[in-house]
């Protein structure tokens, strides 16, 4: 009886994987720029770049629900690379061969000077911001705003 018990431990763990039975990934496989950058040239596919900052609750919201959607999960491990990224950030990143650093606005605020340059053709600059890119750096979309899982997963469906 007590081998039994444990050759159907063993079966559960190793043979559902096998078959098929994986559970989904929790969240959509994550890109930086450095990476983002390398990635476009195996395989040209846009790049959905949600742009947050740590004190923002719409942030957190569309972070943890709306990227959380296991559907949308799908959706985008298969036909985007997905690059979240805090607009306050302090790390440096080269990206095309340029220097991004933090830029201070004032006492204890800043803005990172790739956020600022990926919203530097929209007027509304409130967090969250969606933006899909193309390989050549050209935005196919951007907003500025709260989005459910629905919304993305359509935006997304129109531009592929």
């Amino acid at each position: 009886m007590r081998y039994n018990n444990i050759f159907s431990i063993l079966f559960v763990v190793f043979a559902f994987p096998l078959l098929g039975f994986t559970q989904e990934p929790d969240t959509p496989a994550v890109y930086n720029f450095e990476q983002l950058e390398q990635a476009f040239t195996k395989e040209d596919k846009p790049a959905v770049i949600f742009l947050h900052t740590n004190w923002c609750r719409y942030c957190k919201g569309m972070s943890e629900g709306t990227f959380g959607d296991s559907d949308l999960i799908k959706l985008i491990n298969k036909d985007f690379y997905y690059v979240p990224f805090d607009a306050e950030s302090k790390e440096t990143i080269i990206f095309r061969n340029v220097q991004f650093g933090y830029e201070s606005t004032g006492v204890n605020t800043g803005i990172h000077q790739l956020a600022k340059e990926l919203l530097s053709h929209s007027e509304d600059k409130s967090y969250p911001v969606l933006l899909i890119i193309n390989k050549d750096l050209e935005i196919l979309y951007q907003y500025s705003g709260f989005l459910d899982q629905k919304e993305v997963t359509d935006i997304l469906n129109n531009l592929i």
